[in-house]
C-alpha cells in the first residue's frame, strides 16, 4: 500500500506543463473516529518504546497525567474509520506543492457516513461523483 501511495503521489508531482490543472475527485467518510496519531511514550520500568493506537490514561516523561479522554482527542479525527478527513483531502500537501511548482490542483470532496469499505457502495455518493465528473467535463 505504501509503494501504491507513493507512486500515486509521484504521478501527481509530475507536471510537464504547470498551466494544465489535475482535477481530483475525493469521495470519503467523516463521521467515523479515525486514527491520526499514535503516541509514542517509553516504558521506563521495561526499558523500551511503545505505540499507543488506542487510547488510555498514561503519564508524560515530565510526569503529567494524561487522562484517555485527552488521549482520544489528540489521537482521533474525523474520518472513514481507515482515512481521516485531513488527509483525503491533502490540503496541506497540496498547498506545499502549488508553491513549489506553481501547479494549481482542484479538487471536489464528497462526504459520506460510511466505514472506509462501504464507501464505493454508497448510492448518494456515486451519484454526487458522477455529477462532479459530468460537470467537469462539462467545462
Amino acid at each position: 500500500m505504501l509503494r501504491r501511495a507513493q507512486r500515486f503521489q509521484q504521478a501527481l508531482d509530475a507536471v510537464e506543463n504547470s498551466n494544465s490543472p489535475v482535477v481530483l475527485l475525493a469521495i470519503g467518510g467523516d463521521c467515523e473516529q479515525t486514527l491520526s496519531a499514535p503516541v509514542i511514550l517509553r516504558d521506563q520500568k521495561r526499558n523500551r518504546w511503545l505505540t499507543l493506537t488506542r487510547p488510555r490514561e498514561f503519564q508524560t516523561s515530565a510526569g503529567v497525567k494524561i487522562s484517555k479522554q485527552k488521549a482520544t482527542e489528540a489521537m482521533y479525527a474525523p474520518g472513514d474509520g481507515r482515512v481521516t478527513r485531513t488527509s483525503l483531502l491533502g490540503d496541506t500537501l497540496f498547498k506545499a506543492r502549488d508553491t513549489q511548482t506553481g501547479f494549481t490542483l482542484s479538487h471536489y470532496a464528497v462526504f459520506g457516513c460510511d466505514l472506509h469499505g462501504q464507501l464505493p457502495r454508497n448510492k448518494t455518493l456515486q451519484d454526487n461523483a458522477l455529477t462532479a465528473i459530468v460537470g467537469e467535463l462539462m467545462n
